[in-house]
């Protein structure tokens, strides 16, 4: 008897072809779910940093009097760029460093210092969603989301820009972190307090803020485009804010 012979069975080229192009097909739908779903992970994490930040200032100022942190966490001088913390580096200004004046860089690494004590995490300092973390860069450099360019921007040191004073008429150094303030109403300035401002409260006065939007495409708002941003405001909470923070709208009852 003739032996039987053997066959390979394996994929004809068609077959083959129909496989790649359901994977594509499937790589198509669930890639952009995958990178929403990350995003939105990352965004979470971004609100929970700026939230810590939030609670950790109100545990700084329980020590302190109750008065906030003094200096605008933001300024810094490296290799072709110099900004000046606003609030530290002007001789009239009460809370005046020469240190900081002669290198600005040190407004932010003594706020981080003061801070550190009630967080002993500087990843806490650091968005996810921030590609350019941990990096030096100057002004007018960096627009997202079709943001207008920052004019002060510098992710090396955080992430984030903390307020001391934001409310109308405040001055650094002795703003109580419990206490109200004066906001504009939507379509005035600061210039027009106290007629066109209204009272707030703490919950309504931001304290951390975003400087560049990273987590969603803008939306348009009464005075153009509105970029979502991650606030953290007095009373300690925080959440991703799609309105340009320091107004009184219509719906708050102004």
């Amino acid at each position: 008897m003739r032996p039987k012979k053997s066959f390979r069975v394996g994929f004809t080229l068609i077959e083959l072809l129909v496989v790649i192009a359901i994977i594509a097909i499937l790589e198509a739908i669930l890639f952009p779910v995958f990178s929403r779903v990350r995003e939105k992970a990352r965004e979470s994490s971004c609100i929970s940093n700026v939230k810590q930040l939030s609670l950790c200032v109100l545990q700084y100022a329980r020590d302190y009097d109750g008065l906030l942190y003094m200096l605008n966490g933001r300024g810094f001088n490296f290799t072709g760029c110099f900004v000046c913390n606003n609030t530290g580096c002007s001789s009239t200004s009460p809370v005046y460093d020469p240190e900081i004046a002669a290198n600005p860089d040190l407004g932010l690494r003594k706020m981080i210092a003061a801070f550190m004590p009630y967080l002993r995490n500087d990843q806490i300092f650091h968005c996810p969603s921030n590609p350019y973390a941990r990096q030096h860069h100057c002004r007018a450099t960096l627009s997202v989301n079709g943001s207008a360019y920052d004019n002060q921007y510098d992710p090396y040191y955080t992430s984030y820009r903390f307020w001391p004073t934001v409310a109308w008429n405040e001055i650094p150094g002795r703003v109580l972190v419990d206490a109200g303030g004066m906001l504009p109403l939507l379509g005035y300035g600061f210039g027009n307090c106290p007629t066109y401002c209204r009272e707030v409260g703490p919950a309504r006065i931001q304290m951390w803020s975003e400087d560049l939007p990273f987590h969603r495409e803008p939306h348009e708002g009464p005075f153009g485009k509105i970029h979502a941003r991650v606030i953290g405001f007095r009373d300690g909470h925080a959440k991703l804010y799609l309105r340009e923070p320091n107004r009184i709208y219509p719906d708050e009852g102004g």
